[in-house]
């Protein structure tokens, strides 16, 4: 039948906790695939402008709903790349739905892109948030690893993300780090 109000909302709330729930679940998995070796990789060649063209529209209409600007900001025209489409894909997808819980409400800017240097790829996200102080940075890509353990966090996360992040792209053959003046936004850049 219909629900009432205070039913929806409790709905919404048990699909949320579902998700956040299933994501956690995933993201331990690929830990524990990782630290075992194995992951399982396809490695097949694609355009990276299609690429970035299809997270571009995956995301636009999240970014549109929380006033953030999405930038793409590629230097490589019709370049393809052999490399598993699907695990730098959730390399990327973990970087925005970090950037997103940073950036400020009222301007945030996220900006994603690619360029050759010498004989690889270099990927990056940029945001324009409050960056991450440079004595918390040694830490990001290690396993349950959190910037800010206090009660009052507003970011919910495993601080399994970047650790998965930094095993994809290194079990690839690449390499990730952040850049970040700890007061002025953030980038991370991945070579492959």
């Amino acid at each position: 039948g219909n629900l009432n109000k205070e039913q929806l909302e409790a709905v919404e709330a048990i699909t949320r906790n579902i998700k956040r729930l299933e994501r956690l679940i995933i993201d331990i998995l690929d830990a524990r695939k990782l630290d075992l070796n194995k992951m399982k990789f396809v490695k097949e060649e694609f355009s990276i402008s299609e690429f970035l063209a299809k997270i571009e529209s995956n995301y636009k209409n999240i970014m549109n709903e929380k006033g953030i600007q999405f930038v793409i900001n590629s230097t490589i025209k019709e370049t393809t790349i052999i490399a598993d489409e699907n695990r730098l894909r959730q390399v990327f997808d973990n970087l925005i739905e970090n950037a997103i819980k940073f950036v400020p409400q009222s301007n945030g800017k996220i900006t994603i892109g690619a360029r050759r240097e010498n004989y690889v790829i270099l990927f990056y996200v940029t945001d324009n948030g409050t960056g991450i102080p440079v004595e918390k940075q040694s830490g990001l890509f290690h396993k349950f690893y959190q910037v800010d353990t206090t009660i009052k966090r507003n970011a919910q996360g495993s601080g399994l993300g970047l650790s998965i992040c930094k095993g994809i792209i290194e079990t690839m053959g690449g390499a990730i780090w952040v850049e970040s003046d700890g007061k002025n936004g953030t980038t991370f850049y991945f070579q492959l």
